[in-house]
């Protein structure tokens, strides 16, 4: 198994320290030390997420499944991946987010009703590095078309960030896809207490760089 991150800037290097230092897996991250690293944009923002859509393309050589994690995730559990499975047919997994969505656009809204939900692109499991360099070579194509139709006064921004461009990229994919139990990312807890008193897995913040098990 790969389990790989990306973090570029100086907020999501930090954070990846702690996602390193709190997972006892080996975790490769990505970051603008790296030789491949190339400025796609001037906006940091997405010149990050960017990368993030591409990361499997920096990947030479992955024996089994790949994971992708955000740089701001972390655990309090050991050996967390002990309990993780998904089926045997299935391609590539993620963690949805609730609730019904609304867009402005057409293409975000086909997109939604097609998965029935939004993704969070924080987690991800790939069944093998082909199938990540797939999806990844299409996320990144369909980030830079978003990009190109950023408007604020349309509803469209840099603030979609990366997961409306891979929904659009799964519908022209064919994949066995797998919604993963909300444990292996939760992003909603507000304090320390909150998240050490959770039953869950893996958290996603910004904050709490200082956090152990």
């Amino acid at each position: 198994m790969k389990i790989f991150s990306v973090a570029i800037g100086e907020q999501y290097e930090l954070e990846s320290e702690r996602l390193k230092r709190t997972v006892s897996n080996e975790i490769e991250v990505f970051n603008k030390s790296n030789d491949k690293y190339i400025q796609v944009n001037e906006d940091p923002l997405i010149d990050g997420l960017w990368h993030k859509c591409n990361f499997a393309n920096y990947i030479d050589e992955a024996e089994g499944a790949v994971i992708f994690m955000d740089a701001d995730m972390f655990t309090l559990t050991e050996n967390p991946f002990k309990k993780f499975k998904v089926k045997k047919t299935t391609d590539f997994a993620y963690v949805s987010y609730e609730g019904k969505w609304h867009l402005p656009d057409t293409i975000r809204q086909e997109a939604f009703d097609y998965h029935g939900h939004k993704i969070n692109s924080g987690f991800m499991y790939f069944k093998n590095l082909e199938i990540a360099k797939a999806i990844c070579s299409q996320w990144q194509w369909e980030y830079l078309e978003r990009e190109k139709l950023y408007d604020v006064d349309k509803g469209t921004s840099k603030h979609e960030y990366d997961e409306w461009a891979l929904m659009i990229a799964l519908t022209k994919l064919n994949y066995k896809i797998e919604v993963l139990d909300s444990k292996w990312n939760v992003w909603e807890l507000q304090t320390k207490e909150e998240i050490k008193n959770s039953n869950s897995i893996f958290f996603q913040s910004h904050n709490f760089l200082d956090i152990n098990k």
